[in-house]
């Protein structure tokens, strides 16, 4: 049984990222969200869903951001996962794997603007999408096991998350999957040269103006991002 509001909720996102392409925006990926397996049984979902990317809410490191207009912001450290070939709605596990040409540390900032009670409404919203600061590719880290990755969060200087993104994750690769699943219900398909972030690796951090969230992804590098009110 699909859980109610999935299809006219992703049918509403696919419209809101063609008018923001139609605008002049580029299109970059798609973001995974509600991967807390809790927040999928509320919403009766039988795993993640999909949000898109585009350049109108790319963030740089280390550069302030206003938290105007946000409800209750926070971030996500995440792995964007880039394809160096098309992902097909019906791929394997292994061949998900097999299209990852690279990897890359990313930051996502959300704003919780609404309750989870409504799929439809998240999804039409872009799943409380505000920002994404994604930093270097690494082609050297393009298999999905993500062996001896581990993430490390502070804000302010206060340790704030630290977690095995092998264990966060599982089966990186199967993430990928489902993701191509989702877009398949807009149309859409994973297409070479585009990245998905692949859901928040810890809880979300809370953020207010005058925080500075640091996020250290080891051989990958560190991001930084400052905010104000």
């Amino acid at each position: 049984m699909t859980a109610a509001g999935l299809e006219s909720g992703l049918a509403a996102q696919a419209e809101a990222l063609r008018r923001r392409v139609d605008a002049g925006d580029e299109h970059l990926g798609w973001k995974v969200g509600l991967n807390a397996p809790a927040v999928q049984a509320a919403l009766g979902l039988d795993g993640i869903v999909v949000g898109f990317l585009t350049t109108a809410t790319v963030l740089e490191n280390g550069v302030p951001h206003s938290l105007a207009g946000a409800a209750n912001p926070g971030i996500e450290p995440e792995l964007a996962v880039r394809f160096g070939a098309d992902v097909p709605a019906d791929s394997s596990p292994e061949q998900v794997g097999a299209a990852i040409d690279a990897i890359a540390p990313a930051l996502e900032l959300v704003d919780l603007d609404r309750p989870l009670d409504d799929l439809h409404a998240i999804l039409a919203a872009n799943v409380f999408h505000r920002g994404a600061l994604v930093g270097a590719f690494d082609a050297a880290r393009a298999d999905p096991g993500l062996a001896g990755l581990t993430v490390s969060v502070t804000r302010n200087g206060e340790a704030a998350g630290s977690v095995s993104a092998a264990e966060a994750y599982g089966d990186l690769a199967e993430i990928v999957r489902f993701v191509t699943l989702r877009l398949g219900l807009m149309d859409e398909t994973l297409r070479a040269g585009q990245f998905v972030i692949a859901g928040s690796l810890t809880p979300i951090v809370p953020v207010a103006g005058g925080d500075d969230v640091r996020a250290d992804f080891g051989p990958l590098g560190t991001l930084d991002l400052k905010f104000t009110d």
